[in-house]
């Protein structure tokens, strides 16, 4: 079970119609299988695109479409949705689970390349002395400007620290599609169709992304140490004077 896509006044596969769409990123290396319709969700012929070939054959009155922009992503209502099982690339980084609008758990992968638990895959390069050192790869440097911004917006409105970053909800779902579409064949209108994304775990899921629950362990972590440190120099609570006690 999966996703359908109708490309109107498509003949079929067209070489670019991918990359036109913005789809590219979302199909990847996966294989598609295509058949002609001659009336398609707007009544005129055009090519219907799936991963799995059985999906092109359930169309009916219960078939559910989604205009997007210049395609239709639609599915069969008498089958479950698909979910990540269903979507899931080939080859996965690890990451957070979250539950997202259809009930199911799905993995954040962790972009902020700051952090330790970074889960992309890194470039190792050298410097002009030979040492080596790790990059981001250039397929990943977007989905990483967007979790920095994210780490950015929660220091500074929860933490009241770090620059004051202003974002708005378009930035917002793009950078929880796009963290999404790292392990899996989604993109924001995949996720608008399926429902994935709701006002409850959109900030969850840019939480992850930037591995938040992360740092907070750490800096928590840092001021309970500090704070049993001090409590150690004064069992008693008391405060002892500079030059110490008379």
């Amino acid at each position: 079970m999966g996703l359908v896509y109708f490309f109107p006044g498509a003949a079929g596969y067209e070489s670019g119609l991918a990359d036109k769409l913005g789809l590219s990123t979302v199909f990847g290396k996966r294989s598609l299988s295509f058949t002609a319709l001659d009336a398609g969700p707007d009544g005129q012929r055009g090519a219907a695109a799936a991963f799995d070939e059985a999906d092109l054959l359930s169309r009916g009155p219960d078939f559910d479409w989604h205009k997007c922009g210049g395609f239709y992503i639609g599915r069969d209502l008498k089958r479950p949705a698909p979910g990540p099982a269903d979507l899931v690339r080939e080859r996965t980084h690890e990451g957070y689970l979250c539950e997202l609008g259809d009930g199911n758990r799905w993995i954040v992968p962790i972009a902020r390349f700051q952090s330790a638990s970074y889960s992309l895959p890194k470039a190792i390069k050298l410097d002009e002395h030979g040492k080596r050192l790790h990059e981001s790869l250039p397929v990943h440097r977007r989905l990483e400007a967007m979790a920095l911004t994210a780490f950015d917006g929660f220091r500074n409105q929860l933490d009241g620290e770090g620059p004051e970053v202003k974002v708005d909800e378009e930035f917002v779902f793009d950078a929880a599609a796009e963290a999404l579409g790292v392990n899996y064949h989604v993109g924001r209108w995949e996720c608008s169709a399926l429902g994935l994304l709701t006002t409850e775990n959109i900030y969850r899921v840019l939480s992850l992304l930037c591995d938040w629950p992360g740092y907070k362990a750490m800096t928590d972590g840092l001021a309970a140490s500090q704070k049993k440190s001090e409590s150690a120099k004064n069992p008693d609570g008391s405060v002892t004077a500079p030059g110490g006690p008379a």
